[in-house]
């Protein structure tokens, strides 16, 4: 309503004539082919466009006579245009620029801005956004034919919004800000400074967009489209996000909002180094990379951001993490209605629709990381995916909290098994991670019989892990360690996961452990088919895999004889006695 009065008011001021009466139509003319022309008239007219149930779609209530391509409407610099929207009955202001001149101007000043149409002939422009760039208005240096046309238009939107910016510059003064002038707070291609809803930790978008919106239940939030970068284990791109304040009583002090933009930040260019050191981390941690990580992890269950402390080696792996979770998403906004919010947890959620797959995120390539600058850097994800070898769970890591692997070279030598053994394991070790291409023995079929297959077998208790432990610290390798359990116990389950985990630990060349093996290693019994097809299975792609795998068991008697066949070093752990 007030924004109606301010409308009458600069129309008043700015026009001799108001600008917001109709002028009374009149039949077209021979001679309006001639005198008609876009643009003619240096003056702006306000219209009203309502929902016409009938035509279904917004139509102008005065009608307009056209004749050729020019209508009445068009002889004026610009039209304002006031929707009634057909549900809740509030009204929206465009501004419909008639005249090319200005038309060509505004395509220059807002040509960054995302969300709107430049290329239309006649450009169509939301009221609010030509207010967010006013002070861009101002310094653009006009000349030419044209200028009354941009003047008309600076002084429509400075004396539409005069009490707008009384208001708001009263606010800024005290860092304050009211629910109902956040759009005019974020401008677009702000930075703007919140914490990630899974880690907690502070990070950077981009803003493009801001409305606000009322759910069904009659949640009522400021939304706001934005974007940061990310890496989606092939490109890196902007990636959109959307945003959300909910809806507050009274003023608020700007930094206290859930997201602000980042020139409010107390201590701006301390936050703003500080980004950009974990954002370079980021960029270096773009593929696979074999990490320590101590803090808060999360993964996205239902919607929502599961944590757990992680204090483990993880493999960073965008690739196959996207693979493992196909149809993992951010948090979105219907979880957040049903939910009592706390804090930011729950303030960022995916544009894309749920169903929409993970690897579809990364909306724009063309970010060369090694050419990125600090603009860029700060927007970085605050979060990289991946693989926890202690929790064997897929999830967020946060950047700041990954840090380089301090190995444990004398694990190994402190292995309680005789010297002969652990030379032997290392050689063999050594040899297969050494080996040139050109020396390497191959079957007679081509990818088989290229691992290295170790069986460990004795009591419990005697060091069986601790040798495959040792042997990946003196190689300096990832440990992937696998049971019986995360294979399963059906043939459907262990020949989709089994060559799954094979490839994992081959891309991510890591030593693989299979503890407890001994389902798969018993010698196959006509009477029982199941397990038969269990081993069969086991045996058929263990010939295949092509990396240092260790099997522990307890029951090397029973061991299938295909199994025993396929491996290349079998070590029988003793009972310790006091002198060891």
């Amino acid at each position: 309503v007030q924004l109606l009065v301010d409308l009458l008011k600069a129309a008043q001021a700015i026009q001799a004539k108001p600008a917001n009466q109709p002028e009374k139509t009149r039949e077209p003319s021979g001679d309006d082919s001639v005198s008609r022309e876009r643009g003619s008239k240096l003056e702006y007219k306000t219209i009203q466009e309502i929902w016409d149930e009938k035509a279904y779609k917004y139509q102008i209530v005065e009608s307009t006579a056209l004749l050729g391509e020019v209508d009445e409407l068009d002889e004026y610099v610009f039209v304002i245009r006031v929707r009634i929207d057909k549900k809740t009955m509030e009204p929206t202001f465009y501004v419909d620029i008639k005249s090319e001149g200005l038309r060509d101007i505004l395509r220059t000043i807002l040509r960054d801005v995302k969300g709107i149409y430049l290329r239309e002939d006649k450009l169509i422009i939301e009221q609010k956004l030509l207010y967010n760039h006013i002070t861009d208005l101002e310094e653009y240096q006009c000349d030419g034919s044209y200028l009354k046309h941009f003047n008309l238009l600076i002084d429509f939107i400075k004396v539409t919004y005069a009490s707008t910016t009384e208001r708001f510059t009263a606010l800024l003064e005290d860092h304050e800000i009211t629910y109902d002038l956040l759009w005019a707070l974020f401008k677009p291609n702000i930075v703007v400074y919140t914490t990630y809803y899974g880690t907690g930790k502070p990070r950077c978008v981009r803003y493009h967009f801001g409305e606000e919106r009322t759910m069904q239940n009659g949640f009522e939030y400021f939304n706001m489209e934005c974007c940061f970068i990310d890496f989606d284990g092939k490109v890196c791109g902007e990636t959109p996000v959307e945003l959300v304040i909910e809806k507050f009583r009274g003023t608020k002090g700007i930094d206290s909002l859930d997201a602000f933009p980042l020139h409010y930040y107390l201590n701006q260019n301390e936050v703003k180094t500080t980004l950009i050191e974990r954002d370079r981390k980021f960029v270096s941690l773009m593929g696979v990379h074999h990490r320590q990580y101590r803090g808060n992890a999360f993964y996205m269950h239902k919607g929502l951001p599961n944590k757990f402390p992680v204090d483990s080696r993880i493999m960073i792996d965008t690739v196959f993490f996207r693979e493992a979770n196909p149809n993992y998403t951010m948090p979105h906004i219907e979880k957040l209605a049903k939910k009592t919010i706390t804090g930011n947890e729950f303030m960022f959620f995916s544009i894309d629709d749920p169903s929409e797959k993970q690897s579809g995120r990364v909306k724009r390539s063309g970010k060369n990381s090694a050419e990125m600058m600090e603009d860029d850097l700060i927007l970085c994800s605050p979060t990289v995916s991946g693989f926890s070898y202690r929790n064997k769970m897929w999830a967020e890591f946060a950047v700041a909290d990954v840090n380089e692997i301090n190995w444990n070279p004398l694990s190994f030598a402190r292995l309680t098994i005789s010297s002969k053994k652990k030379e032997v394991i290392q050689a063999l070790a050594e040899a297969h991670t050494g080996q040139a291409s050109n020396h390497i023995f191959d079957d007679f079929v081509i990818g088989k019989g290229l691992g290295l297959i170790i069986l460990l077998h004795g009591l419990p208790g005697l060091g069986k892990t601790m040798t495959a432990e040792g042997i990946s610290e003196h190689l300096q390798k990832p440990l992937y360690s696998i049971s019986a359990g995360e294979l399963g116990t059906t043939v459907e389950k262990l020949e989709m996961q089994l060559p799954l985990i094979f490839r994992r630990a081959e891309k991510w060349n890591a030593v693989l452990l299979l503890d407890e093996a001994d389902v798969f290693l018993e010698q196959r019994l006509c009477h029982d088919v199941h397990r038969n097809a269990l081993v069969s299975v086991f045996l058929r792609e263990l010939e295949y895999y092509q990396g240092i795998m260790f099997l522990t068991t307890n029951r090397v008697k029973h061991i299938d004889d295909a199994i025993a066949s396929r491996v290349h070093l079998p070590l029988r752990y003793k009972s310790l006695s006091l002198d060891d």
